[in-house]
């Protein structure tokens, strides 16, 4: 969640602007990537974008020199 609780993050890893709805991208993440962002049938839940993020998250730290 974003830094005011009151809002969820931005679908996108690394994404930390808040969005009206979990599995929503942001419009700065929507105007940066355009074309490149589909769409997808269900948006991703709550805990599926955390189990996502452990794995972005653990990748970033490795790569962090």
């Amino acid at each position: 969640m974003s830094t005011t609780d009151l809002f969820p993050d931005c679908v996108l890893p690394g994404c930390d602007h808040p969005v009206a709805h979990v599995g929503d991208g942001c419009e700065t993440c929507k105007n940066a990537f355009g074309w490149m962002l589909t769409g997808t049938p269900t948006r991703l839940t709550a805990q599926e974008i955390a189990e996502r993020d452990r794995a972005v998250t653990a990748t970033y730290a490795a790569r962090r020199p």
